[in-house]
């Protein structure tokens, strides 16, 4: 399975239940490149 899709699948699940308040690095699936890449993000990462 592609990690991308793997992610995905991870991600629509833990936005449901992560709160506002859990940091967004403890629960998210996303390698910590992508939280420094000029990138997009993917549309299923939370945008808070």
């Amino acid at each position: 399975m592609a990690p991308s899709r793997a992610a995905e699948i991870l991600g629509n699940g833990l936005q449901i239940r992560a709160s506002d308040t859990v940091p967004f690095a403890l629960w998210s699936p996303a390698p910590a490149s992508w939280h420094t890449r000029r990138e997009p993000l993917p549309p299923w990462l939370p945008t808070t």
